[in-house]
């Protein structure tokens, strides 16, 4: 190469891609230069979700290229400090790709920002839907035993204090029937006494038992 031709770059040295080092998707920090470093937050969320994933995937993505491209600036500033750059058109390239990187890195962490937010929110509407539904079914619950308890008190001031005592002595008569049946079925077939009583039914009820 002659002293007067620009630097060429080798290929690996331009690829957005390192071959050698990867950069994880939970890097903190990514480098701008050689002599300043920029915090990157990445959102604190569910590692279960597949959306949280693909964000990180993306976020360790963009690590990647921004690496390389800084490495791409690193070896044209040591060419500058070697004295092989000299024309000031290529020194204001060189300034101009940096204000880029660093506009992208900007970009970077706004972006990352902004995925954390939607991603709690998205989290927080999950959790008030939830909530949502448990105060439902207890409003579901409450309503059906005040509904209950509703027409059971309709019932009772509905129904006269006249009917009510008629109602009563129906369903006595109506056991008394039933006592008295159960006693002749049991005198008929006396053979069938020790088998009523082995199931403690037997003469169980009088003629007076209500």
């Amino acid at each position: 190469m002659q002293s007067g031709d620009p630097p060429t770059l080798d290929s690996s040295a331009t690829s957005l891609t390192s071959p050698t080092t990867r950069s994880s998707p939970l890097s903190r920090k990514t480098s701008v230069s050689s002599q300043t470093e920029t915090d990157i937050p990445i959102a604190q969320t569910n590692p279960a979700s597949d959306s949280v994933l693909e964000v990180q995937h993306s976020v360790g993505m963009m690590h990647e290229s921004l690496n390389a491209l800084e490495q791409i600036l690193q070896n044209l500033a040591e060419g500058q400090n070697s004295g092989l750059l000299a024309d000031n058109g290529q020194l204001n390239e060189i300034e101009e790709i940096h204000k880029d990187l660093t506009a992208i890195q900007k970009n970077q962490v706004d972006g990352t920002e902004e995925i954390e937010l939607l991603m709690k929110n998205f989290l927080d509407q999950k959790a008030v839907e939830k909530i949502e539904e448990q105060v439902n079914q207890e409003i579901q619950r409450d309503m059906d035993k005040l509904v209950k308890e509703e027409v059971q008190a309709y019932l009772q001031s509905a129904i006269s204090s006249e009917l009510q005592e008629e109602l009563l002595q129906r369903k006595k008569e109506l056991d008394e029937a039933h006592c008295e049946l159960h006693n002749s079925y049991v005198k008929v077939y006396p053979e069938s006494s020790n088998i009523l009583e082995g199931a403690h039914v037997g003469f169980l009820c009088g003629p007076n038992v209500v």
